[in-house]
Order: C-alpha cells, then sequence, then structure tokens
C-alpha cells in the first residue's frame, strides 16, 4: 500500500515484480497501470460524438435511398420516353407509306380519265366522219332509190358506244371506291383529302357530260337515219318496179359494206393495237415509237419480234410487281443507314477513348503497384529483422516485366537455419512473419484506426513481446483495437473493454480505462 502514484511508481522501478495499490485503488504492476474506478467526462461526450455521428450516417443512408429510388424513377420514365418515341416514329412510317398509296392510286385514276377523254374525242370524230359519209351518200344516190333499211346503228359505234359505257360503269366503280377511301382517311387529312375528292367528282362530271354529249350525237345521228329512211320508204312505193331491178346490185352492194365492215373492224383493231403500242414504248420505254419502228431491220420479222415479247414477258413475270413505293422506302432505309453509321463511329471513338482510359488506368495502377510494392518491400525487410533478430526477409515479385499479372512471394530466413519458403517454418514463425507482412502494409501505407482479431493466438512469450513493440510502434500515430484472450497484450492496452456474466444471470459489457503513470 502506497499513498500516490508517484510513490507506487518509485517504488515499482525499485521492485518490478511487485504490485503497489494507493489508496485510492489506482494499482502499479510489473508492465500495467490501472487507475481507480470512477466516472470520466470524456466517456460521456464520447458517447454523445458517437450518438451524433450515428444520426448524421443514418440521415446520409436515408438520403442514399431516396437517391436510389428517384434514380430508379428517372431510369423508369427515360425508358418510357423511348418506347413512346419508337411508336411515334412506327406511326409516321405508316402514314407515309399509306400517303404514298393514295398518291399512286390519284395518278392511276388521272390517267384512266385521260384515256377515257381521249376515247370520247376519238368517237367524236368517228361521229363526225359517219355524218360526213352519210351525206356524201344521199348526194351520190340522187333520185335513184335507196338502200334497203338497216334496224339498228352502225357496228362500229355500236361498240364504241358499249365500250364507253363499260367504261363508264367501271370508272363509277373506281370513283365510288375512291369515295370511300376518301371518307375513311378524311378524319387523317381532311383538307387536302376533301381537295383531292373535289377534283375526282370535277374530272368524273366532266367525263359524264362528254359521255352524255356523245350518246345526243347518236341519239341526233338515229334520228337523222330514221328521217331519211321514212323518205326512202316514201319513194319506194312509187319505185317498186325500180326497186326489183335495183336488188341484185343492193346485194352485191351488201356483200361490199360486209367486207368494208369487216376491215373496218379489221382496221380499227390494228389502229386500237398500234396506239397501245406507241403508248407503251412513250411512257413505259420513254422511247419515240417513230424511232422505234425505224430501228427495225428486214430481219425482225413479227414472229421473231413476238417471241422477243413472250420472252421479256416471262422475264418480267419472273421479276415480279413492281414495287412504286421503293423511292420512298430506299430514302427511308438510306436516312436510317447514314444515322446507324454516325452512330457507329461514335460507338467506334467511344471505345477507343475507353481503350485509352484503360491503358491510362492500367499505366497508372501499375506505377502505384510498383510504388507500393518497393515501399511495402522495405519495411517488410526492416520488420522482420526486428521481429526475427539476425535474421532476413524479403518480398519477390514473380513477373517484374508484368505488374497487372504479377504474384508476391514472400521469402522468410529465421536466424535458426537457411529456410526461404513460409512452409517450411512452423506454426509461430509463420504466424509473425504474416504479421511482419501486414505491419508493413501499416507501415506503407498509413491509416488512422486499425481492428485486429486475436492475430496473436500462436505466438509465444518471446515472439509475443515483439509484436506488442511493434503495436506501441503504431500506437503512436494511429488507434489500435485488438480482439484477444492474451494477458499481456491487455497490459499494454489504454483501454480494456469486454463482457462480463453477473450473479443473476445477465451479462452486461463493462470497460476500464488504464491511465499511464506519470514519469518524473
Amino acid at each position: 500500500m502506497v499513498k500516490s502514484l508517484a510513490e507506487a511508481e518509485a517504488k515499482n522501478r525499485a521492485h518490478p515484480l511487485a504490485q503497489f495499490v494507493t489508496e485510492a485503488g489506482a494499482m502499479v504492476g510489473a508492465s500495467f497501470v490501472r487507475t481507480a474506478v470512477d466516472r470520466d467526462g470524456r466517456l460521456e461526450e464520447v458517447r454523445r460524438l458517437s450518438a451524433a455521428l450515428d444520426r448524421e450516417l443514418a440521415s446520409l443512408h436515408r438520403g442514399l435511398r431516396e437517391g436510389r429510388t428517384r434514380l430508379a424513377e428517372l431510369t423508369a420514365r427515360a425508358d418510357d420516353v423511348a418506347r413512346r418515341l419508337e411508336e411515334a416514329d412506327r406511326a409516321i412510317t405508316t402514314a407515309a407509306d399509306e400517303m404514298a398509296q393514295r398518291e399512286a392510286e390519284r395518278a392511276m385514276l388521272s390517267r384512266e380519265a385521260e384515256i377515257v377523254s381521249e376515247q370520247l374525242a376519238a368517237v367524236e370524230a368517228a361521229a363526225a366522219a359517219a355524218r360526213h359519209r352519210l351525206g356524201a351518200e344521199l348526194e351520190d344516190l340522187g333520185e335513184l332509190p335507196p338502200l334497203p333499211p338497216v334496224p339498228e346503228a352502225p357496228v362500229p359505234l355500236r361498240v364504241e358506244v358499249a365500250a364507253l359505257r363499260w367504261e363508264r360503269s367501271r370508272l363509277e366503280a373506281g370513283v365510288e371506291a375512291a369515295r370511300v377511301q376518301v371518307q375513311a382517311m378524311a378524319a387523317e387529312d381532311p383538307i387536302a383529302l376533301r381537295q383531292a375528292l373535289q377534283m375526282a367528282e370535277a374530272e368524273r362530271t366532266e367525263a359524264e357530260q362528254e359521255i352524255a354529249r356523245a350518246e345526243d350525237e347518236f341519239r341526233r345521228a338515229q334520228s337523222v337515219y330514221r328521217e331519211t329512211t321514212e323518205r326512202v320508204r316514201e319513194v319506194q312505193a312509187g319505185h317498186t318496179d325500180a326497186v326489183r331491178a335495183w336488188r341484185d346490185s343492193a346485194a352485191s352492194a351488201e356483200r361490199l359494206r360486209g367486207e368494208h365492215e369487216e376491215e373496218d373492224r379489221a382496221r380499227y383493231d390494228l389502229e386500237h393495237r398500234v396506239g397501245e403500242g406507241e403508248r407503251v414504248i412513250r411512257e413505259g420505254h420513254g422511247a419515240d415509237p417513230a424511232g422505234s419502228v425505224g430501228e427495225l431491220s428486214d430481219a425482225d420479222t413479227v414472229e421473231e419480234l413476238i417471241g422477243r415479247s413472250e420472252l421479256v414477258a416471262r422475264r418480267l413475270g419472273l421479276l415480279g410487281r413492281v414495287n412504286l413505293l421503293a423511292g420512298g422506302e430506299l430514302e427511308s432505309v438510306q436516312e436510317r443507314h447514314d444515322f446507324l453509321i454516325r452512330e457507329l463511329e461514335d460507338v467506334k471513338g467511344a471505345r477507343r477513348d475507353i481503350e485509352r482510359l484503360i491503358e491510362d488506368i492500367d499505366r497508372r495502377v501499375g506505377e502505384e503497384f510498383g510504388v507500393a510494392f518497393a515501399d511495402v518491400a522495405r519495411e517488410f525487410s526492416s520488420l522482420f529483422v526486428t521481429m526475427f533478430p539476425g535474421g532476413e526477409g524479403r518480398l519477390t515479385l514473380t513477373e517484374p516485366d508484368n505488374l497487372l499479372a504479377t504474384g508476391i512471394e514472400v521469402e522468410a530466413r529465421p536466424s535458426r537455419g537457411r529456410v526461404k519458403r513460409l512452409s517450411l517454418l512452423s506454426g509461430g514463425e509463420r504466424s509473425l512473419a504474416a504479421l511482419a507482412f501486414l505491419f508493413a502494409i501499416f507501415r506503407a501505407r498509413p491509416s488512422p484506426f486499425y481492428l485486429m482479431d486475436e492475430v496473436e493466438a500462436a505466438l509465444d512469450d518471446v515472439n509475443l513481446h515483439r509484436f506488442l513493440e511493434v503495436v506501441r510502434g503504431l500506437a503512436r500515430d494511429s488507434q489500435i483495437l485488438v480482439v484477444t484472450h492474451q494477458k499481456r497484450t491487455m497490459e499494454v492496452a489504454d483501454a480494456l473493454y469486454g463482457v462480463s456474466m453477473r450473479q443473476e444471470g445477465a451479462s452486461t459489457v463493462i470497460s476500464q480505462r488504464l491511465a499511464e503513470v506519470p514519469v518524473h
């Protein structure tokens, strides 16, 4: 028993194996000083600081969770916007295709209206020629008895009228189908469709007027013919004898008329076919019909031309239907292709940048690793001499030329022999060598805080003393927390924390700060 810590310290130096206790309850032993049990205000301050840090950390965690939730929402919104943009692109492409189809149908109807106009003009010309021919024949007959009455109109006119009526019905059906399509598309583009409908109705009205005029001309021709027939019948009543003499001539004239009608039909058929051929040459091939005919030689017979035509027709059949929208599709595909090329160039540029960044990172990592390894190897050699007096230890690289893939070999030679591999050391020596490597890393790259869990369990007393000397050196610059069951390790600590079982069976956490005895 002593009166003060100073007296206990002085007597401890004189008697290092004894233990001295002050009246306040402090204890001084061979290698430790235990302070009296009292309340320390700093512990409360540390607890308050720890609680404040816990609250700040919880706030940061909440902010991090909210940020992650917000990031997930923004990502979902971005995906939705991208999906809606794709749907809008598809809708625009579909509308453009439908517009191109309607434009092609309108052009086709316009062309059919032009053809009908040409046919109506031909019918009017044929009717005028028929009227002129009929007037000339009446003048030539004079007082001669007229031809026998013809109950029907001339065959060419009937054919033309029937064709025009069929064409009119077909055009009406086409116009009706177009009107249905226009009504269906009115909701998409009302102004353009109404204008197209008005134009189509105007063209239809003009065509109907032309047909009505042709029918009026035909009816007038029939009326003139009936009037002429009545006059002929009146004259025939007074000239029956002349009629009997004229019948033979009428029979031959009728035969000639039949031949003439056959020739007219053949000529009309040929003219129609020639007209169609010229139209195909002009519109389909963009050539002059007269020039194309002039290029034919004597060897180009009708049979040969027919055979070549059939061969071309078969080849066209093999090619399939012509895609009228290929031009528009080519433009869209070309734009898409150019866009993808630009995107590919951007990706390639980004890849080159990333590769350069990776090379720079690898270079920096290699440099940092080389510097860190040199520092750790230097500290390891120094610490190994401290933990193994008279020994030698070093660190080497397995691949010095490839720092990113190299391994590290630990060579250890205690003072007792030429041992270079950790596998040949005892358990305690291996633990001490591993601690030397660990402390070398701590010294090369210091940290303000270290936590170790029973790292000295396999050490004997001598090696434990060396371990504790190194720990004291680290404790000068950093805080060290050691989980241990070694008494000597506890004796060098500044504070002890543990769990104790009380008599009532409940465990409790206890702590004890060990104050150092001032040296006088």
